[in-house]
């Protein structure tokens, strides 16, 4: 399997990139760069950020050479969209039209299901699962200092409450992802070493954690931490910010 530099370097050639040409599109330093295609010790997430918007891959593949996706016009799109739309596009035409019907009927089998529990008032699935509920504080407003010794408790949900493929759940503090996520609630994460444009996850920005929006522009260079609420402004993230990722918000 290839390493993370050698994917950038095999990405770039392909796209007809000299590294001088990649460095200044991506806004890194040139010794900076040099340590990630030559697999000099581990990346800062904010130089892989912003490579993988030039390259128009997903974080995902360049980091863990899992299947590649390229993203190009398609930020709107979570990793998982894009990868369900890339194996429907290699079907052949039966196997598509059935995938589609079936899509279809789930779609409306599903709003039947909702809409008969809801007249006949059934229960959800009521299966209990144990999860981890951390008490550190997740700021989705200012940002709050992120403690070193951080306390969980083990909580029993119902099933329907916990999204598939969440490992723990973390309390948030503050408005800045309302009307999305209210001040107090519970959010799911699913733990990854990136999470992709346009997805929510937690973040480490400078030893604070935050419950953000990730947007990065290819174009204006920039990479932003957005908040849901208008009344706060969007974080900038630079190259001398520690920043990392502590998971996927599932919602």
């Amino acid at each position: 399997m290839k390493t993370i530099g050698e994917r950038v370097e095999s990405i770039r050639k392909e796209r007809g990139l000299r590294q001088t040409q990649l460095i200044k599109k991506a806004g890194v330093k040139l010794s900076t760069y040099g340590r990630l295609e030559h697999d000099g010790g581990d990346p800062l997430a904010i130089t892989v950020l912003k490579v993988c918007g030039v390259l128009g891959v997903s974080m995902e593949y360049l980091m863990t050479g899992k299947e590649r996706v390229d993203v190009h016009s398609l930020d709107n799109m979570t990793y998982e969209e894009v990868l369900i739309l890339k194996k429907l596009r290699g079907m052949e035409e039966p196997k598509k039209t059935l995938i589609l019907e079936i899509l279809e009927a789930w779609q409306k089998n599903k709003k039947k299901t909702r809409s008969i529990r809801t007249r006949a008032n059934l229960p959800k699935d009521s299966t209990p699962i144990e999860m981890r509920i951390y008490d550190v504080r997740v700021s989705a407003g200012l940002g709050f200092y992120l403690d070193n010794e951080s306390t969980y408790e083990m909580r029993t949900f119902d099933a329907d409450d916990v999204p598939a493929g969440a490992d723990f759940g973390m309390r948030i503090a503050g408005e800045s992802m309302a009307p999305t996520i209210e001040d107090g609630s519970v959010v799911w994460i699913k733990p990854m070493p990136a999470v992709e444009n346009r997805q929510i996850g937690i973040f480490i920005l400078n030893n604070e954690l935050l419950c953000k929006e990730l947007r990065i522009d290819p174009a204006e260079n920039k990479i932003r931490l957005h908040s849901h609420n208008p009344a706060y402004k969007p974080i900038g993230i630079t190259e001398d910010d520690a920043f990392g990722t502590v998971g996927r918000v599932l919602l």
